[in-house]
């Protein structure tokens, strides 16, 4: 059993070809779309990757300072002990002295 639908024609509604046709478009504006969002994110890409480097620059320059400073830090305090050491090597001395010349007073002539 066949319906005859040529009295519809003229109602609007689409022929099979039409109706690929409108597909065609359809899918062929999404796929457009897709690839201005294809061409933004690889755009953003790029930025983050150059941000990265930057940032990793920054961080290699940050640790290499810290590492400089470390160093120096290092160097200061065994200079400060040295000088430490030194001082209570001479307070030790001085009160030796001391108790010495307390035991032993010097002789009048």
């Amino acid at each position: 059993m066949e319906i005859d639908d040529s009295d519809f024609g003229c109602l609007g509604i689409p022929t099979p070809l039409e109706m690929a046709n409108q597909q065609i478009v359809l899918l062929a504006t999404e796929i457009e779309e897709h690839q201005v969002d294809l061409r933004q994110c690889r755009a953003n890409i790029a930025k983050l990757v150059a941000i990265n480097a930057q940032v990793s620059a920054e961080r290699d320059s940050v640790k290499h300072e810290l590492a400089c400073t470390k160093r120096v830090l290092s160097d200061t305090y065994v200079k400060l002990t040295t000088a430490e050491n030194t001082l209570n090597g001479y307070r030790a001395w001085q009160s030796r002295l001391a108790a010495h010349e307390a035991a032993n007073p010097p002789a009048d002539h």
